[in-house]
């Protein structure tokens, strides 16, 4: 890795830990319950991973509960919860040596970008709004602010244009993000009715929604883009 992108990734990794460590010392929840069976969920679904084509990078269907996360809990929680989903993503059935510096890069990304879309979708600006609209504020400020810092690192290590690549991976996430945020308002509406099957089957969807993305992935390349 280039000097440039390794002093740019501990830079990254320093915010993502002071994140982490504020998110500690403001630790509080209201519903224990809830909270860990949403962190579970999307740990769940940090396993199912998919390669950005042309790109040493995945995503995963976790960023749902995120954005659950933001509508539901507090900032911490938020935090919190996006950086295990992170790490699970990071971890699981990785291909290649390990690398300590990318995955605490990758949990960090996930805590700047978390931290920063729950403080917009919970702003001044945004108060009174409803979940579907939280939701939507939320999901363009996770998927803007998390492709921006994971393109300008991969700008840096490929030596190529921060617009040329950001609109790439724009290209691949914006689709995945939209059909998620989707499922996201569903599950948020879902937990307003205690029991309600709708939490079941937003959960499942998740599941869906990665497969058919992969499967449109795979016939867009034509090669296998299953995982990385």
């Amino acid at each position: 890795m280039p000097k440039s992108a390794l002093i740019y990734a501990w830079s990254i990794v320093a915010l993502g830990c002071a994140g982490a460590a504020t998110s500690v010392m403001l630790w509080q929840t209201s519903n224990a319950t809830a909270f860990w069976t949403c962190l579970a969920l999307a740990a769940l679904a940090s396993t199912f991973k998919i390669k950005l084509p042309g790109f040493d990078s995945c995503i995963s269907p976790s960023f749902v509960f995120v954005l659950v996360a933001a509508a539901q809990f507090n900032g911490p929680e938020t935090v919190v919860l996006a950086m295990a989903s992170g790490l699970v993503q990071s971890l699981w059935k990785r291909s290649g040596k390990f690398s300590f510096v990318q995955v605490a890069f990758n949990v960090s990304a996930l805590a700047i970008s978390s931290g920063l879309a729950f403080g917009m979708a919970h702003s001044k600006q945004s108060s009174g709004m409803g979940n579907t609209l939280l939701l939507g504020v939320a999901g363009v400020v996770l998927l803007v602010v998390n492709t921006l810092i994971v393109s300008v690192v991969l700008c840096l290590v490929q030596a190529a244009s921060i617009r040329a690549v950001w609109n790439s991976v724009q290209f691949w996430a914006f689709p995945y993000y939209l059909a998620g945020g989707v499922l996201a308002s569903v599950w948020v509406h879902s937990l307003q009715r205690p029991g309600a099957m709708l939490a079941v089957l937003a959960a499942v969807s998740v599941y869906v929604l990665s497969v058919c993305y992969r499967q449109a992935m795979e016939r867009w390349n034509g090669v296998n883009a299953v995982s990385c």
